[in-house]
C-alpha cells in the first residue's frame, strides 16, 4: 500500500506544478516568470526586471497567453505607470474555450496602449476564475515594458547571435557554379 501510494505522489503533485495561465514565452510580451500558478497579486510575488519590451504610445499590441489548466472565467489586461501603486484597464476577455482535453488552450488579443510613454511600466494578466462566484481566485501574469513616443525612438535590434552560414567557394567542401557561361 505504502508503495502505491509513493507512486501516486508525483502524479497528485503534478496538477498543481502546472496550473492556470501565463503569458506565453516566446510571445511579443514576454513574462517576468514563467510559472502559471501565481496567486499572489499583483504580479505574483515577482518583483520588475529589467529585461523590456519595447512599444510605441497608442499604438496597438497584441497579446498571447495560454491557459494551462481549464476553468471557467476571464482574463483581464492592465496598465501601471506608477511601480504597480495603480492600474489602467486595458481590456478583458472571457475564458471562452471549454474543452479539457485540448490544454493548453492558446489566445490571443490586440488592445490599444494609452497614449502615454514610460521608461519602465508592467503590463498585467489576472485569470479571473469564476467557479465559486462568491470567492473568485485569481493567478497573475506581468510584463515589463517601455513605451516610447515615436518609432523613431526604439532600440535598435539586437544583432542575430546565430548568423546564416555562407558556403565559401574557396571551401574545398562546396561548389560554385561559374558567374558566365559560354554559349557554343
Amino acid at each position: 500500500m505504502r508503495t502505491l501510494l509513493f507512486s501516486l505522489l508525483p502524479l497528485l503533485f503534478a496538477q498543481f506544478a502546472f496550473a492556470h495561465a501565463r503569458l506565453k514565452s516566446d510571445g511579443n510580451l514576454p513574462p517576468r516568470d514563467n510559472n502559471p500558478g501565481l496567486k499572489t497579486a499583483p504580479c505574483g510575488g515577482v518583483i520588475a526586471t529589467t529585461d523590456l519590451s519595447y512599444f510605441v504610445r497608442g499604438s496597438q499590441i497584441t497579446i498571447q497567453w495560454e491557459e494551462t489548466i481549464q476553468h471557467p472565467g476571464r482574463y483581464e489586461f492592465n496598465i501601471s505607470f506608477d511601480g504597480e501603486v495603480t492600474w489602467q484597464n486595458l481590456g478583458t476577455i472571457v475564458d471562452t474555450q471549454d474543452d479539457p482535453g485540448t490544454l493548453p488552450h492558446q489566445y490571443e488579443a490586440t488592445f490599444t496602449l494609452p497614449d502615454q510613454t514610460c521608461t519602465q511600466c508592467t503590463i498585467q494578466m489576472i485569470q479571473v476564475m469564476t467557479e465559486d462566484p462568491q470567492n473568485p481566485r485569481n493567478y497573475y501574469s506581468c510584463a515589463d515594458v517601455s513605451i516610447v513616443n515615436s518609432a523613431a525612438d526604439l532600440p535598435a535590434p539586437e544583432p542575430d547571435p546565430d548568423p546564416p552560414v555562407v558556403n565559401d567557394p574557396d571551401d574545398q567542401g562546396t561548389q560554385s557554379l561559374p558567374s558566365t557561361c559560354a554559349v557554343e
